[in-house]
């Protein structure tokens, strides 16, 4: 029998580590990176190209850091993109507003029309550059949303504290049963970072940052050439139905009912300068 055509609801891929801001609370961790680099350009569109050879459908295709425009070669990224236009709904680009997007850039988004979309987090006086940045957007007809993370109403009442990474204490049966409640789990929101394909963020940055050893089942190496194309298929078909590794030292899953703080409150850089790999 057929596999059903396997279909990506939201699908991060992650260029850079690097970012202008510096979050206490970043829910993916960025400031956490000492030595936080870039994913090359060949290797980004080797990344693309394997994700729709696995894919039949991607509804949204994002690209997320860090902070995405802190790249200044990432028009030749988008370009590449528009060649699988017909296997995605919309390509998202999400920003905190700290750089507004260069020429290049906007000259490539207006190709996508409204299958592009900008998502601006405002963290206030961090975001400075969000007025230019939705100026830009409105000149060149490029769709945008965004977000109001400061003041006394923040979206999603503000950010929770997902920085601890402190064991889950309840049973096997218990970690099953909280997993299928996480809202990472329930957006399918998969990541990807420099040739692994995760399940979720916290998967993917906790292993980065190695705090977090994924099971094999947790993620798909789209470089191994030792695994079949079904094989990966069968992975990802089965993200959502245990728990991945990083469960255990996340608080995802309770996110409904944690303390919420202010979104961006900032802390002393003590990153190094960033590098390649």
């Amino acid at each position: 029998m057929s596999q059903q055509p396997l279909v990506a609801r939201r699908l991060a891929v992650v260029p850079t580590l690097r970012c202008t801001l510096n979050c206490k609370l970043c829910c993916n961790h960025m400031n956490r990176f000492k030595h936080p680099y870039d994913i090359p350009i060949d290797k980004l569109k080797q990344d693309i190209d394997r994700l729709f050879e696995l894919f039949d459908y991607i509804k949204w295709i994002q690209f997320v850091g860090g902070e995405i425009f802190i790249r200044d070669d990432m028009a030749e990224v988008y370009e590449y993109t528009l060649k699988y236009k017909s296997k995605f709904d919309k390509l998202i680009l999400m920003t905190n507003a700290t750089i507004a997007p260069r020429p290049a850039e906007i000259e490539v988004l207006k190709k996508y029309g409204k299958n592009c979309e900008i998502m601006i987090s405002d963290y206030g006086e961090y975001s400075y550059k969000r007025d230019e940045m939705m100026e830009i957007c409105d000149k060149a007809n490029i769709p945008y949303i965004c977000k109001g993370y400061n003041g006394e109403s923040q979206y999603f009442e503000g950010w929770i504290d997902n920085t601890k990474f402190q064991e889950f204490k309840g049973s096997e049966e218990a970690l099953h049963k909280v997993s299928f409640s996480c809202v990472q789990a329930k957006m399918k929101n998969m990541h990807c970072f420099n040739g692994k394909l995760y399940s979720c963020p916290n998967s993917c940055f906790m292993t980065e940052l190695g705090v977090n050893k994924p099971a094999e089942e947790d993620y798909v190496d789209l470089d191994r050439s030792d695994i079949s194309l079904e094989q990966k298929k069968n992975t990802i078909r089965q993200f959502y139905e245990h728990p991945a590794q990083s469960c255990r030292i996340c608080i995802w899953w309770n996110a409904d009912h944690v303390k919420r703080y202010p979104a961006a409150q900032q802390e002393v850089r003590l990153i190094e300068e960033p590098m390649e790999k």
